[in-house]
């Protein structure tokens, strides 16, 4: 009998709050009539339904809306949605195509946006006005405009939601230091970046200005490399390399698209071959490390740190796969060039370590 009243009263609450929206105008017990069937208990909460099967409310039991909490992770390849509550559990998740527009141009990338989104929230049963706060962490967003392109591609889809906007190195970094916003990080995906914060929460950046400009440390450079280093041994300008095994099929292959995650999805043949003994793929990758480590030393002299012990993460799909090459030649050169740096690699997903500073930036007290 509790319960039962319970219920009323939190449809009741529900209808007067929302009951327009949703088409369940007037009385708590004509909502009630057309929801009681519909009602389902989960994530620790009541959610109510309108005719069209769509959430209405997430109420809990002490009659106030569930609020959550979304985190974005998009790289040169693909988008991570992670959907949590205000218990920091995970209740949906959603992923799609390239979000960075430079890559793939603005209508695909707002478009994968949306279609990770909604898919996040489809699988967690949450109505999009109930979503409080979303941390996108972007790859290729570091502008102003940039960032104001995120915020006017998301506004549509969450109108109440605080929208908080970094370029994705953010994440990753929290990825890695339990959630402390202090230290360095490397990501080596299709692109790469090194992102730092120090103690008085200044940053700074190296790397990452695209293929155009020598993303050197990319899955993108070791794939543009690879296939240099194929042609100039089969015109015989360059040295031998297992790599030509791949044969003459990868000069249409290349020319078929250049899209920049093509090209980054031939890395993982450099670190092949250099464990066969490939001196040109080994070659490949000690250059692209050595590039990284300079990378490391700008940015922790920029900070002022460069002699001061910090956390460094090593992220993105180049190093975080396991038994890693990249991963361990970096290791072995940073603990070389600077002994002070602890090497890491990410405990937390990047679409959850965004979706916790939703949450704390949406729940901070200003």
């Amino acid at each position: 009998m509790r319960r039962t009243s319970w219920i009323r009263s939190a449809l009741g609450t529900a209808a007067r709050s929302g009951g327009q929206r949703t088409g369940f105008a007037g009385s708590s017990s004509s909502f009630l009539v057309g929801a009681a069937a519909a009602v389902g208990v989960a994530l620790g909460a009541i959610l109510y339904y309108d005719e069209q099967n769509q959430v209405v409310y997430a109420v809990q039991k002490d009659g106030t809306v569930k609020r959550y909490f979304l985190g974005v992770d998009g790289g040169g390849s693909k988008t991570n949605v992670t959907c949590i509550d205000e218990e920091k559990k995970v209740v949906g998740e959603g992923t799609s195509g390239c979000t960075n527009f430079n890559s793939v141009g603005q209508e695909k990338a707002s478009q994968h946006l949306r279609e990770a989104i909604l898919s996040a929230l489809k699988a967690a049963g949450v109505p999009e006005d109930q979503v409080a706060g979303i941390c996108l962490s972007m790859s290729g967003v570091d502008r102003p405009a940039d960032k104001q392109l995120m915020r006017s591609w998301i506004t549509p889809i969450l109108p109440k939601a605080r929208i908080d906007v970094h370029n994705d190195a953010v994440a990753a970094l929290v990825s890695g230091t339990d959630g402390n916003l202090f230290g360095l990080v490397v990501i080596s995906g299709t692109g790469t970046i090194t992102y730092g914060v120090n103690k008085e929460g200044e940053t700074t950046r190296a790397a990452g200005w695209g293929p155009m400009l020598g993303d050197r440390g990319s899955g993108y450079q070791i794939g543009y490399e690879i296939l240099t280093a194929v042609v100039r041994a089969l015109d015989g300008r360059g040295p031998a390399t297992s790599l030509v095994e791949a044969g003459e099929e990868l000069i249409p292959w290349a020319y078929s698209s250049v899209a920049w995650e093509r090209y980054a999805q031939l890395a993982p043949l450099a670190a092949i071959a250099a464990r066969n003994g490939d001196k040109v793929a080994e070659q490949i990758l000690e250059g692209q490390a050595q590039d990284l480590v300079v990378s490391i030393q700008a940015v922790a002299k920029r900070l002022h740190i460069e002699n001061q012990p910090f956390p460094l993460v090593l992220a993105g799909g180049n190093f975080t796969h396991e038994g890693s090459y990249l991963t361990a030649l970096l290791k072995k050169k940073v603990n070389q060039q600077l002994p002070q740096v602890t090497v890491l690699l990410p405990t937390l997903k990047p679409e959850y370590a965004a979706a916790l500073l939703a949450r704390n930036n949406a729940t901070a007290k200003h």
